[in-house]
């Protein structure tokens, strides 16, 4: 396993991308028997195919199933950078992913929603809402992180999640739900500034800081 494992990186490293000879050796260790070498594989996949390939993203999208979670980790990361925004597979498959056992992967595949456009899939976002209540602390990180960037779109569920998460017991996703709402001041200032503004008197000072930066 560890020389196809470092054989896979050197592909990944010194393939050109789009390369159609080396896109065909990774994908075809894709569904090897040992789990190091599957996320090898699917690393590599996404170092070497072209962004869009939907040929490699259906095999990436395969291993969100994977019976190893590391696998499944990296099945989740790399397809949010390969595939296009708007793959409605890959936004089904990725939400599914916010429930999986395993809180790395749940982490990954919302960092990767970051990367699609799911303002309009309310369905996805109800689930970043309920992953944002996730009793794995990188988990809510990533979910708010995630939900920020669809704040622009000024959906009410946004709005709605990162008001509540402004009383969150931690303070990095206070400090990221503040900046979440400061991006939909633009669509209703008064609303956003008395929201943020309740962080000032924050006991954490980090909170502090950030509500006033996010104030402006």
């Amino acid at each position: 396993p560890q020389v196809r494992c470092a054989a896979l990186g050197a592909v990944a490293l010194l393939a050109a991308p789009g390369d159609v000879r080396a896109l065909e050796v990774v994908l075809g260790c894709v569904k090897d028997v040992d789990e190091d070498v599957r996320c090898a594989a699917v690393r590599a996949v996404g170092e070497v195919a072209h962004k869009g390939d939907i040929g490699a993203v259906e095999k990436v999208l395969q291993h969100l199933m994977d019976s190893d979670e590391d696998v499944r980790c990296v099945a989740a990361e790399v397809v949010g950078e390969l595939a296009f925004p708007d793959d409605e597979n890959v936004i089904h498959a990725l939400t599914q992913s916010l429930e999986d056992t395993d809180p790395d992967v749940r982490a990954a595949a919302a960092t990767s929603l970051s990367n699609v456009h799911v303002v309009q899939r309310p369905d996805t976002l109800l689930a970043l809402a309920d992953t944002a209540k996730d009793e794995d602390e990188s988990v809510r990180v990533a979910a708010v992180k995630a939900l920020t960037s669809c704040a622009q779109s000024g959906s009410e569920v946004v709005w709605s999640v990162l008001g509540e998460l402004l009383a969150d017991d931690h303070a990095d996703i206070k400090c990221t739900a503040a900046h979440g709402l400061a991006q939909m001041a633009t669509l209703d200032d008064v609303r956003a500034a008395g929201e943020i503004s309740k962080l000032l008197l924050d006991v954490d000072e980090g909170v502090q800081d950030a509500a006033g930066e996010a104030l402006g």
